[in-house]
């Protein structure tokens, strides 16, 4: 396996697809190549505010405490068994959403669960899965790509 896969060393995660699964460390690796923390020690937050190694967004940890009844709190995302267990939750929420759509799953975790199916961030997902994307567009017509530096997306119909 390229990446070290530092989440399967903690008990008790929550469930995620086996068909899914495979794609957790290079979905860490784009994420924050797999870290929780900086090197300064601090823990790795973006400018959007998400937090840890699986990015997870405040609200939607609220999200989570609301769907499970738990309580955790926006400080606790540092820890990286919390940052885990709340990622992996929403992975997996993500991919019923997208009716087991492995494509959409992972573009709806990194743009919310909200996401609109027809605007994909298309340089993250083929970091991540590059030939169900190429499989998932095959048939699709692209209306318009955005590039902003290295990022870019495609907007389909």
């Amino acid at each position: 396996m390229l990446f070290a896969p530092k989440y399967s060393q903690v008990k008790k995660m929550p469930y995620v697809s086996p068909a899914l699964e495979v794609f957790i460390p290079a979905l860490l690796k784009a994420e924050t190549d797999d870290r929780q923390v900086y090197k300064s020690g601090r823990t790795i937050k973006s400018a959007s505010g998400a937090i840890g190694r699986w990015q997870v967004m405040p609200d939607c940890l609220g999200y989570f405490n609301q769907r499970t009844g738990s309580n955790y709190k926006v400080i606790q995302l540092s820890d990286d068994k919390v940052n885990e267990i709340v990622g992996r939750w929403y992975l997996q929420y993500c991919y019923v959403l997208s009716r087991s759509n492995i494509v959409l799953a992972i573009n709806r975790y990194h743009q919310g669960h909200n996401a609109d199916k027809h605007r994909l961030y298309k340089s993250y997902l083929l970091d991540i899965c590059p030939a169900e994307y190429e499989r998932y567009m095959m048939n699709k017509t692209v209306i318009e790509s955005i590039k902003y530096g290295k990022r870019e997306w495609v907007v389909w119909e």
